[in-house]
């Protein structure tokens, strides 16, 4: 159990399609049918989830639109399998329903761009949405790192019109519609802080670098930067060409999220609801930075008030000025 433990899904309530949707494991005396024995057969029947019911019957399948792997009832790694309930486990296997992306022909998009300060999860909603959609995003910057990492569009010429969202940090004033992701500053800092000096899209930082007087300088510099950079951008389009996504919130359901965004933009997505439950699973890819585990703040308490300082400058902001625009987060930390 507890080699398997860590791909714990969770304890779901069991469709009433069951056993019609998904592969059974052939009977067996029961003391075979433990988590660990099914999570391999599924494995090699190339299912992408392992299921246990409360009978100790083996199942293996994926999602589909009757099992979403929505309201988990229990998410502990060794669960009680009550009555008509299922222990989920996901398996090695990848889920291919979202990995095939294309090139519209050309001038088929519009211009739509997708700007953010770095740190606050560009690359990954970009993922994300090149998975929903099966289109390559573009960018403004040619990174042969990302380029090379799978992000084909990123050497595309911008005026195209072959990608669905373009990449870009810097602000500009146009007709176009834009796409506007904020993430927590604290969150938003340490990324690109460690970024820099990893040289890496996916870096961790070493403690060390934490304490340095180029860290307090950068602090200061990135929090005017996130004040200053998130206001220009709520101001440079009308507010029918701006949907605001905050990076939390992706987090928390990326499938809600990217409906937000397919139906903003006005993708024409002909297996949307196939690629959205490949999601459910898929849902990192290469440059998503893992998070950091440890309890360390590199934070002090004149960097919290300064950062406290301009979140409320932006809720201000929002509320008087930008009000159909969704509030923003609790992202303050406590002195």
């Amino acid at each position: 159990m507890e080699s398997i433990s860590s791909n714990f899904i969770g304890l779901f309530k069991e469709p009433s399609n069951f056993h019609e949707t998904t592969i059974s494991a052939p009977s067996s005396d029961d003391s075979e049918i433990t988590p660990v024995w099914c999570y391999l057969y599924c494995e090699r029947k190339e299912q992408t989830l392992s299921m246990v019911t409360a009978a100790n019957k083996c199942h293996c399948g994926h999602t589909t639109d009757q099992f979403r792997l929505n309201n988990t009832l229990e998410s502990k790694s060794n669960p009680v399998i009550r009555s008509d309930t299922v222990a989920v486990w996901r398996t090695a296997v990848q889920d291919f329903r979202c990995d095939l992306r294309i090139f519209l022909p050309p001038q088929t998009s519009e211009k739509i761009f997708l700007r953010s300060l770095p740190g606050s999860g560009n690359t990954w909603l970009r993922y994300l949405i090149e998975s929903a959609t099966g289109v390559f995003t573009g960018s403004v910057y040619n990174d042969q790192v990302l380029a090379s990492g799978g992000f084909l569009g990123e050497f595309d010429h911008v005026s195209s019109g072959r990608t669905s969202v373009i990449k870009a940090h810097a602000v500009g004033k146009s007709n176009s519609k834009n796409i506007v992701l904020i993430r927590n500053p604290f969150d938003a800092i340490l990324a690109e802080y460690t970024r820099r000096r990893s040289h890496s899209h996916t870096g961790l930082g070493n403690i060390k670098i934490f304490d340095t007087p180029d860290w307090t300088q950068s602090v200061k510099s990135f929090a005017k930067n996130w004040l200053s950079r998130n206001i220009a951008y709520l101001k440079s389009v009308n507010s029918s060409l701006l949907l605001v996504v905050y990076y939390e919130d992706v987090k928390e359901d990326h499938v809600r999220e990217l409906r937000r965004i397919v139906d903003f933009a006005g993708f024409k997505v002909n297996n949307l609801e196939e690629r959205l439950l490949c999601l459910q699973l898929e849902s990192t890819g290469l440059f998503k930075r893992p998070s950091k585990k440890d309890d360390f703040n590199p934070y002090s308490r004149d960097h919290v008030k300064l950062i406290n300082d301009i979140i409320a400058t932006l809720r201000s902001y929002i509320e008087k000025d930008a009000k159909s625009l969704s509030p923003l987060p609790n992202y303050e930390k406590q002195l």
